[in-house]
């Protein structure tokens, strides 16, 4: 208790009638433990409201993360939905090109449209990757950080005292 609660002799010294030779009734004794505990109260209630405000906006930046996650996750499912396009269109570009000869122009063109699509494509999902990778690596970033004392707090929490409750 002693690292949180200082001593009440460091700052009783004053009532002390060994040092000073004066006699102090146990009222003001006790007044002065009791200016020395609601100042420690006051203290402990500031690092409280500042550690919630902490807590608050870390909240809103878990929020943001989330939204970002889920946003990420409609960028992959669209890329999908191309990718599947793609695949379509070129299985049917090859089913053509097994019927008619690599002369015809319209077959050549939509080879050509084929390949370009299929080089953006790529570009498109290297770009997705690289994010993919930033989020993860975003997300064991932050599952790290916060492992530790989540780890901490909860053995706190369930040693049986829980304040808050």
């Amino acid at each position: 208790m002693a690292r949180f609660f200082p001593e009440p002799t460091d700052r009783l010294a004053p009532f002390n009638t060994a040092a000073s030779g004066a006699v102090h009734s146990a009222t003001d004794i006790n007044r002065a433990e009791h200016t020395i505990w609601l100042e420690t109260l006051a203290r402990w209630r500031h690092d409280i409201d500042r550690w919630q405000e902490q807590h608050r906006s870390a909240i809103e930046r878990l929020t943001r993360l989330q939204r970002g996650i889920e946003d990420h996750g409609c960028c992959l499912a669209d890329h999908a939905v191309i990718i599947d396009g793609i695949e379509a269109a070129t299985q049917a570009h090859d089913a053509r090109l097994a019927t008619t000869t690599i002369t015809d122009p319209n077959l050549k063109a939509e080879h050509i449209q084929q390949q370009a699509d299929l080089v953006h494509s790529g570009e498109i999902h290297r770009q997705i990757a690289e994010h993919h990778a930033g989020v993860m690596a975003a997300l064991q970033a932050v599952e790290a950080t916060l492992a530790a004392p989540l780890k901490c707090h909860l053995s706190a929490t369930t040693s049986g005292d829980r304040p808050h409750e």
